[in-house]
């Protein structure tokens, strides 16, 4: 399978590090969690500011591997590049269940996480996404939109969201992960 060889992007800009996890699953996944895990200096180097979450927001059948990759790059912040439109039931509650784990443990640095487009945990409850199997959303929906870091040398950013209302807009959503209100199954 192509995505068990994506490309993982680590860059760095002096103090500041974003890790560009693509597409990777499966044995790919497994195999740079053993690595990272097994080298010290490539342990350290899987440290980064900001994580993209791979495979917009499904959930390999390895999930534990990639709860504990998250839990490695000890991300502050993680972005799911998500379609509100997809077909395959993405975003998965578990990868919103382990990011939310992360945000809770005190151990970890992980503040926030970010959508660009509204899922349909957002607007539907666990028992209605259960009805519409793995249907999206009917028409794409901007949360974040496009999303801009703007990173110091130091290791300081900050964010910026394409969408002006964007805290407003997920207060008024019925069921958003990324403030704690979600159901999920």
């Amino acid at each position: 399978r192509m995505n068990e060889i994506s490309l993982v992007l680590r860059i760095k800009y002096g103090e500041f590090v974003v890790m560009l996890l693509s597409d990777l699953e499966g044995e790919g996944l497994k195999d740079y969690l053993s690595v990272a895990k097994a080298n010290s200096s490539v342990n350290q180097e899987a440290k980064a500011n900001i994580v993209k979450i791979p495979h917009h927001g499904g959930f390999p059948s390895n999930g534990d591997d990639l709860r504990k990759l998250l839990a490695l790059i000890d991300a502050e912040l993680a972005v799911l590049s998500v379609g509100s439109t997809n077909q395959h039931g993405h975003v998965k509650s578990e990868l919103f269940k382990a990011l939310i784990e992360l945000q809770n443990n005190s151990a970890k640095r992980l503040m926030k996480f970010i959508c660009t487009e509204v899922t349909r945990t957002c607007v539907h409850s666990a028992s209605a996404r259960a009805g519409i199997d793995r249907k999206g959303l009917p028409a794409p929906k901007k949360c974040a939109g496009e999303i801009t870091i703007v990173a110091e040398i130091s290791g300081e950013w900050q964010l910026k969201v394409e969408t002006p209302d964007h805290p407003s807009k997920v207060s008024s959503f019925s069921y958003p992960a990324c403030i704690g209100r979600a159901e999920l199954d």
